[in-house]
């Protein structure tokens, strides 16, 4: 019995011996703020000296945060219970994070639960997750929690986590399926290859292509050295996401390390490249990375972007800035010599290590000359629990190929609660950064051939429609006045409008001025200006309202050529004359075409004269054909005798006593020519034709 006694002695005082002593923590992994206070409570009331409250806030991202501390050496009594309970609120909403220790003749047992306004979990000892979801501060949040370890030695510590269940980022769906729009991530992962590395790439890469939006079209992620996380865990996890498409990491069979570099995309890659920095700094890491410039040709839907990856030099010495500038001259050249058209996006992405609030700045990206689009997001793309202004991660456009009509860059915050993320919370010591870029639709249109019938309405319109651009329609290359719109249209066009008409585009993006950011080459303009023929317009000289007129049982049509003669059974076969003689009752009308023009009906006309009926054999024409002369002989009692050229024009001959008339053709046209013979009451019609 002595022997066990003090067996249990020692025991005692090793572990009173040990820092026995236990933590609340509180991880925010939201933007709202807290306030903190703690009650201790139960059978024994503890010393000051024994329990503290470690903080009476929590900002918002907070790392971590101790809130409480008990000592568990000291104030805990065998058989005794003790209760902490840390409130911590947001405006009306308070969440209960509670501790009970139970005093035993060795030392204490612990348990924890959470409290909230709608619910009340159990007291649990074991060393499991447990959550609850919740709306709080009017967000929908889960809070969840886990001690770490086991309590062998009464020095067990506690972490509440609350986790805003938002999506991380958003992308309108209508981004995805618009050809003209492409969303560009770039993400510094830290997958850095042991010993240097955390030993937690691979659980990383599992859980953070999870948060990147369905909508997301490429992403760039740097700093993806770690062959076996990126191969056996990130790579699998974004084809899971949906990224079919992949390029090879950036500058692989190095003799050290590879750049890190690797471009995943949800289109098509049709094209690779890649580029390896010249210089690095031999003071620094930078040198055991091939770091340099990976290229990505991605066709979205037709539509092609030219997307670029990098992981530039990183330090602030003077060599560190010289090779910076160094590199953005690179990338600038090794973006021209891909020969990419000038109407096609190009897009720049990646770790920078370029602060935009530093002096050296604007002389940097000078080499460069990118277009910078207004930053949306958090200010900082390094460290999350400040509005720094610390951003060097970035995603540009290039101002020497298309311009974009819209882009800007957002940093959004990436933070975690997944099992195997814990006691990690952030994915990465960098937060992704996504560049929305909306450029013009530039496909150049057929030049189409339109005709004016006549006068008549002209309507144009440019091959890229959208609000932001800017038009100056072209006539011959000489600007049409006022014609400054998406679409020329002209209500009243003659002759006088035919000829080659083009319209110059101009596509601009502006940037305001946003000096409070603290980027020194703001405002910024990037224009762009496309021309392109659109139409050539050709005259017909068309009567587009034609008129028909009656004489006896004959039609006349105004327009001299073209016709189409109508009655109401539709079209009269063969009767395409400028006039039409009358066999039967009905009604009349005229239409008039010329080339692909086509006139209004004409005016109708109704034949009702019963006694009009022609008959073709009671006087003859010879010879048909006809060449130098035509012999008409006639009924006696004639009363006129016409000819009808094929214009329409009358003529009429001079009847003589026998009845036959021998007309000289001489100077006469070739064609078909009517011969109307009007006899008391009726009415006679035979043709010729002269050739």
């Amino acid at each position: 019995m002595l022997i066990l006694l003090g067996f249990l002695i020692a025991i005692t005082l090793s572990i009173s011996a040990q820092a026995q002593s236990t933590s609340i923590f509180f991880q925010n992994n939201t933007e709202l703020e807290f306030g903190v206070t703690a009650v201790q409570s139960g059978t024994h009331t503890m010393d000051a000296n024994e329990w503290s409250l470690k903080a009476t806030d929590v900002e918002a991202w907070e790392m971590r945060k101790e809130l409480l501390e008990t000592n568990r050496n000291n104030g805990i009594h065998n058989g005794e219970t003790f209760y902490f309970d840390v409130y911590v609120w947001h405006g009306t909403d308070t969440l209960q994070l509670q501790l009970k220790l139970e005093g035993n003749f060795i030392g204490s047992d612990m348990e924890h639960s959470l409290k909230g306004s709608n619910f009340n979990h159990p007291w649990y000892d074991d060393g499991g997750f447990y959550e609850e979801s919740l709306m709080f501060g009017n967000l929908p949040v889960t809070v969840k929690y886990k001690p770490d370890g086991t309590d062998a030695f009464f020095n067990r510590d506690i972490v509440f986590a609350i986790q805003d269940n938002r999506p991380k980022y958003t992308i309108d769906s209508a981004d995805f399926s618009n050809p003209n729009v492409i969303n560009v991530l770039s993400y510094n992962i830290k997958f850095l290859p042991p010993p240097i590395g955390t030993f937690d790439a691979a659980e990383r890469a599992d859980v953070i292509p999870r948060y990147i939006s369905p909508y997301q079209d490429v992403v760039i992620f740097q700093e993806a050295f770690e062959d076996a996380a990126r191969n056996n865990n990130l790579v699998p996890a974004m084809q899971a996401a949906g990224f079919s498409y992949q390029t090879d990491i950036l500058n692989d069979g190095q003799i050290i390390e590879n750049g890190g570099v690797i471009i995943f995309s949800r289109w098509p890659i049709e094209l690779e490249d890649e580029y390896d920095y010249r210089s690095c700094d031999n003071n620094s890491g930078d040198c055991f990375a091939a770091k340099g410039i990976l290229y990505a040709k991605i066709n979205k839907l037709g539509k092609k972007y030219h997307v670029f990856g990098t992981h530039m030099e990183a330090g602030g010495n003077p060599n560190d800035i010289a090779i910076k500038k160094e590199q953005f001259g690179e990338q600038r050249d090794f973006i021209a010599a891909q020969n990419i058209p000038v109407d096609e996006a190009v897009i720049l992405g990646g770790d920078m290590n370029t602060d935009a609030s530093s002096v050296q700045y604007p002389d940097l990206i000078d080499s460069l000359n990118p277009i910078i689009g207004l930053h949306k997001g958090f200010h900082a793309s390094t460290d999350v629990t400040r509005d720094s202004g610390n951003i060097i991660d970035h995603v540009w456009g290039d101002r020497k190929h298309l311009v974009p009509i819209d882009c800007y860059t957002k940093v959004w915050v990436y933070r975690a609660i997944d099992d195997d993320l814990w006691d990690i919370f952030d994915p990465s010591d960098h937060l992704p950064v996504n560049g929305r870029f909306e450029y013009p639709d530039v496909d150049t249109p057929v030049v189409a051939t339109i005709e004016i019938c006549g006068s008549g309405s002209l309507q144009l319109t440019a091959p890229m429609v959208h609000p932001d651009l800017l038009y100056q329609w072209f006539l011959d290359s000489m600007p049409l006045t006022g014609a400054t719109n998406a679409s020329y249209n002209n209500s009243l066009a003659t002759a006088n409008d035919t000829g080659r008409y083009s319209c110059r585009i101009r596509t601009q993006f502006t940037v305001e001025d946003t000096s409070a950011l603290g980027h020194p080459n703001w405002p910024d303009t990037a224009v762009q200006y496309f021309d392109f023929e659109i139409a050539h317009v050709v005259h017909i000289p068309i009567d587009m309202n034609p008129i028909i007129t009656q004489e006896s049982d004959t039609l006349f049509s105004s327009a001299s050529t073209g016709n189409q003669w109508y009655d109401a059974n539709g079209l009269i076969a063969g009767a395409t004359d400028s006039f039409y003689v009358l066999t039967q009752l009905g009604n009349y009308y005229t239409v008039v075409n010329q080339g692909n023009c086509t006139s209004n009906p004409s005016n109708s006309i109704t034949y009702t004269n019963l006694s009009l009926i022609k008959e073709m054999d009671v006087f003859k024409i010879y010879p048909n054909p006809a060449y130098e002369q035509v012999i008409i002989e006639v009924l006696p009692q004639t009363e006129k005798l016409e000819i009808i050229d094929p214009m329409g024009r009358i003529q009429q001959i001079e009847l003589n006593q026998n009845t036959i008339s021998r007309i000289s053709l001489k100077g006469w046209s070739q064609g078909i020519y009517w011969v109307k013979l009007t006899h008391p009451n009726k009415v006679y019609v035979k043709s010729f034709s002269i050739n």
